[in-house]
């Protein structure tokens, strides 16, 4: 007894083991069939054979019995439509038609078989509309037909979250279409955005480094369906405290299919920028075209290989991005006088120092700290030539508008994006299937001016910013009771952010600097003029470099035991993330006034206006 006991006592720490273990687990992005195959009197049918064929390939995805309890289960099967045939000695073959396996989703398929005395089949065709009764998550799926109908402003198939019952949403009209300079900030049921979770087809495509950000930015065009779980998530489904979003790429047909696109939105039916009509500047631009094209179907080689289109497919996508933003600057100029030192009525003081060397300089040309200068002209002698150096270099530009007090200019940022989606189907044997798919985002942005205070359009930045995705399934019928699901994940992404533009410091510049030796670059220094100006000449920490790699194996085992049905696995992950310090080592010069004074000007500094979609 003692020893049954003991027995006992170690099968319970087994699976409770196994099943604190499947905490671990991230969904892999496939589908269960489950079902009871009883008579005509409600007994059960053991042994029974079950078999299910993808609608789409027509290949026989799995071929079970049911066990001794009536019960089968057919867990890891791709997302798609499906016929269950159910077959016994002595009863009519029946067969259902049309169910459909979302992600992560059980579908529950129960049979009856009748006794028949001739040969006879009955065939039903599925409820379009399934009650999910096998799991308590709440959930929302979108669709491919809601994915190809629903109109989006830019085309961001994450803006089809918004559509989810709980979802809190700040994202913009327009989200950029790069990953990396996107908006991600849409909760679900007042949880944190920081803790959605992204996936592709059962890989994480989040980065890691954002809180809460992916790191691609599928095509519509290539995107099945999509799945929101916003609660009671499953174990597998249960990494994210917030939303889970798990994404399905498209897969090959039986029959090759294809289709080509493009979207465009153009300045041409826009009115102009209130700004740039009143100083008589041209309409900012604003253009953005999405085209691409996808094909798929199944692998043949001629005599050779596929002749039955039943063992592999294919589907691949491809499509670019291009986006001119245009960006309307008004803001203060420096009247030209002023760059020689004259600043005509506006009245200056001579700065109030305790320095002796600086007050030999002022002495030596009449200057008394603390009054005007003599008719607000700073005599060129106690100009530093490092700062005439910088001033005639072009960094702040003259004022260019009728009132000669301010400068105004278009400057458009421009996207440059191409984006690869594929994946590949490949059924080894009856109880082996391998689906591999990848994404890869080859994106830049050239940004004037750069987008962290700077004011005139003298300087930019350029941010080159691959990502990338793999993913690799096995699945392993190892009998009728028994599957196993092993993965591999590996996603990543490198942002390069260079200086472009007039950003090196002009020949004959000597100034000194704390940071000896860190301004390797040439950099100029941040420069910040104070009012009445309210104007800044940035280039920042550029260049700048991030890196992410994130690798990830899993596994998932399903056991149909009698009436009971056991899910566990595990997952590893390893994160690498190199990330450089943002600083401007090249220095920063603020002049704020509070030495020479300041004085009353017109009340419009600094401002821009970026023309969105």
């Amino acid at each position: 007894m003692r020893l049954k006991l003991k027995n006992i006592f170690g099968l319970v720490l087994l699976v409770g083991g196994l099943l604190s273990i499947s905490t671990l687990l991230h969904a892999q992005e496939t589908a269960t069939i489950s079902g009871t195959v009883t008579d005509s009197s409600g007994a059960v049918v053991s042994n029974a054979k079950i078999t299910i064929v993808r609608q789409s390939t027509g290949a026989i995805t799995r071929s079970i019995t049911t066990n001794s309890a009536g019960i089968y289960t057919a867990p890891d099967l791709a997302i798609g439509n499906y016929n269950v045939r159910a077959e016994a000695p002595g009863f009519t073959p029946f067969e259902r038609d049309g169910v459909v396996l979302n992600v992560s989703s059980t579908v529950q398929t129960d049979i009856r078989l009748t006794v028949s005395s001739q040969l006879q089949q009955v065939v039903v065709e599925a409820n379009p509309v399934e009650i999910q009764k096998e799991t308590s998550d709440l959930s929302t799926l979108i669709n491919s037909r809601q994915i190809d109908e629903i109109d989006t402003n830019g085309r961001s198939i994450f803006q089809l979250t918004e559509l989810v019952p709980g979802a809190s949403s700040n994202l913009p009209n327009f989200n950029n279409p790069v990953a990396e300079n996107t908006t991600t900030t849409i909760s679900f049921n007042g949880l944190s955005s920081g803790h959605n979770l992204y996936l592709l087809d059962g890989g994480e495509i989040n980065d890691r480094g954002c809180g809460g950000c992916y790191a691609v930015t599928p095509s519509q065009n290539a995107i099945s369906e999509v799945k929101v779980i916003t609660g009671n998530s499953q174990a597998d489904t249960g990494m994210a405290s917030g939303g889970f979003i798990a994404l399905s790429t498209k897969s090959g047909t039986r029959d090759f299919h294809g289709q080509a696109w493009e979207y465009n939105r153009n300045d041409a039916f826009d009115a102009n920028d209130y700004f740039a009509k009143q100083s008589g500047t041209a309409k900012p631009e604003l253009r953005y075209n999405i085209f691409g094209f996808n094909t798929g179907g199944p692998v043949v080689i001629p005599h050779v290989y596929g002749k039955e289109r039943d063992r592999t497919f294919f589907f691949f996508n491809m499509e670019w991005r291009r986006l001119i933003q245009g960006n309307q600057i008004f803001a203060t100029g420096i009247p030209g006088e002023e760059f020689n030192g004259n600043f005509g009525s506006n009245t200056i003081t001579v700065p109030q120092t305790l320095d002796p060397a600086a007050l030999a300089r002022f002495a030596s040309v009449g200057l008394t700290p603390g009054q005007p200068f003599p008719s607000n002209q700073i005599p060129s002698s106690l100009i530093d030539p490092n700062v005439a150096l910088l001033l005639k270099s072009g960094i702040f530009p003259a004022a260019n508008t009728p009132d000669g007090i301010h400068f105004s200019a278009a400057a458009p940022s421009v996207t440059n994006m191409r984006e690869e989606v594929g994946r590949i189907d490949h059924r080894i044997n009856d109880k082996l299937s391998l689906m591999t798919s990848f994404i890869y985002d080859s994106a830049d942005l050239t940004s004037v001016p750069p987008g962290y205070g700077a004011t005139y359009p003298t300087d930019g930045s350029l941010t080159d910013t691959p990502s990338y995705a793999v993913m690799v399934h096995l699945v392993d019928a190892i009998s009728a009771s028994l599957v196993n699901e092993t993965a591999f994940n590996y996603s990543g992404n490198q942002i390069k952010v260079t200086p472009t533009g007039n950003f090196s410091l002009p020949a004959g510049y000597n100034a000194g600097s704390y940071y000896t030796g860190a301004n390797t670059d040439n950099r100029i220094p941040d420069i910040i003029l104070g009012q009445p100006y309210g104007v800044e000449y940035t280039v920042g920490a550029n260049p700048w470099y991030n890196e992410l790699n994130v690798f990830e194996v899993k596994d998932d085992l399903s056991w149909t035991h009698g009436r009971h049905n056991f899910r566990t696995g595990g997952s590893a992950m390893f994160i690498r993330k190199y990330q450089q310090f943002f600083g401007s080592t090249q220095g920063t010069y603020n002049f704020t006034g509070s030495f020479t004074g300041s004085w009353d000007s017109p009340p419009v500094t600094a401002s821009s206006s970026r023309r969105h979609l």
